[in-house]
């Protein structure tokens, strides 16, 4: 705990001049604020003097939100070295030797003073803008009251939005560590701060009360505004990110009559840092409700739905998929949208989010397996054997299962074969054929991937 609030008191102190020395005219990133002519150094007077000001200084507030993907090299945007501390779940895997991932966790070699040491960590704890973005929300919700050229009403909101960036990036630490100091004011450089590493309750508590109050201030979509504003939070968002928080904060990691880890030493444990103490189901009910409560809406208010895919063809189911996590436009499927860039560019930062396509990261079978079929039914062999169409959705997740999980640069056409007939047991005869028709000469994946298109089998 000590060492958590030592780390706390240093990134307070290293933030306390966010804000207080910018200057204009507006740019957003790094430089947000610059020299204005003849004004010489602009202060909080200056910035929540203007409505213009004060929401450039929100949406800077905003580029502080956690983007899952390494966009460049330093140690918030490279991530674990290029790495995501996604790539540890059961969903994707990494063949990237020089991330965190390989060299820290997959070998076995990671231990405690990394987190100090390296900037190829889960998840550092003063290394990913968190307390900057809920410091520079503090001082927005703190001093936007005084904004003369803005509204009572849009004062409300961007309030309102500032307290979902609070509770946002609090659930980020959160689910790595648990219980955290509880920040609820804006601090100056001072001598002494007095504020403890609260409870895990505590922190579920305050991550969810930030987000209570936002919803009920919030609009619950942009509407017609979706295509200029989208990433600006919504009462859908508020109330949708509180069924996230409250599903992991219900799940066992937290919520057990055993602590999830109890070898000694456990201050953590002992202050319920970690977890609660003991099994309560009212964190299960607490979820259901939330969830419960969000769907209500969605069906009073509506606007959201899943994007869907104009045909049945894997064109079409590609498509739609695209639409919806890519090109990300008019977008219903989307509750909170990150970005770094407004729209995609050839940019050479976004080289790692392509990296996937070239085989750096691939999804696992567990994780294709995840996506049932179009009417609700899992994913299994007992499926497929039962027959499905060639243009069914199985057939989508055959061709992405030899796209994405199996076409590995490193892995020869037989071994991709060979994973195809093992896990799509309906086309293995069909791979068979293709087999004994191309025994002739080397076949490349995209070779044998086309052939299959040609049987009819993707």
């Amino acid at each position: 705990m000590k060492h958590i609030t030592k780390w706390f008191i240093a990134t307070l102190i290293g933030a306390a001049t966010l804000s207080v020395s910018c200057v204009d005219p507006v740019k957003f990133g790094n430089s947000f604020l610059e020299k204005a002519p003849g004004t010489g150094d602009m202060t909080q007077d200056t910035i929540f003097g203007k409505a213009d000001y004060a929401r450039a200084f929100l949406w800077n507030t905003y580029s502080k939100l956690y983007y899952g993907l390494a966009t460049n090299w330093n140690e918030v945007d490279g991530k674990m070295n290029t790495g995501m501390f996604e790539v540890l779940s059961d969903c994707w895997h990494s063949h990237n030797s020089w991330d965190g991932i390989n060299r820290k966790y997959y070998s076995g070699a990671y231990k405690a003073s990394d987190e100090d040491d390296g900037n190829d960590t889960r998840f550092g704890y003063t290394k990913e803008n968190c307390w900057q973005a809920i410091r520079a929300s503090w001082i927005f919700i703190e001093n936007v009251g005084r904004v003369p050229d803005m509204d009572d009403a849009e004062k409300a909101r961007l309030s309102a939005e500032a307290k979902v960036i609070i509770a946002s990036r609090y659930f980020d630490l959160f689910r790595h560590l648990g219980g955290l100091p509880l920040v609820e004011k804006a601090y100056d450089v001072q001598a002494v701060y007095e504020l403890p590493r609260g409870t895990a309750e505590a922190t579920a508590n305050y991550i969810v009360d930030l987000l209570d109050q936002a919803a009920g201030v919030l609009p619950w979509d942009l509407g017609t505004d979706d295509a200029n504003w989208q990433g600006r939070f919504t009462k859908a968002a508020a109330m949708g990110l509180k069924c996230k928080v409250l599903l992991f904060a219900a799940s066992p990691l937290f919520n057990d009559n055993d602590a999830y880890c109890t070898e000694p030493p456990q201050d953590a444990v002992t202050n319920h840092q970690v977890w609660y103490g003991a099994y309560n189901q009212e964190w299960w009910n607490r979820c259901w409700q939330a969830c419960h409560d969000f769907f209500e809406e969605l069906q009073k208010n509506q606007f959201y739905a899943l994007i869907q895919a104009n045909g049945v063809t894997s064109k079409d189911y590609r498509e739609a998929y695209n639409k919806a996590y890519f090109t990300r436009e008019v977008n219903t499927e989307l509750l909170i949208s990150t970005r770094i860039i407004g729209k995609y560019n050839s940019d050479w930062w976004y080289y790692w989010g392509e990296w996937v396509t070239f085989g750096g990261y691939t999804p696992t079978l567990e994780f294709m397996k995840m996506f049932p079929m179009a009417d609700g039914k899992p994913f299994t062999d007992a499926y497929l054997a039962d027959g499905s169409q060639p243009s069914s959705p199985i057939m989508t997740s055959i061709s992405l299962c030899a796209t994405r999980v199996c076409m590995k640069q490193c892995w020869s056409t037989e071994r991709l074969m060979e994973i195809m007939r093992q896990n799509c047991g309906r086309v293995a005869g069909k791979i068979s054929v293709i087999q004994k028709r191309k025994r002739d000469r080397p076949l490349r994946a995209s070779d044998f991937i086309n052939s299959l298109k040609k049987e009819k089998v993707v």
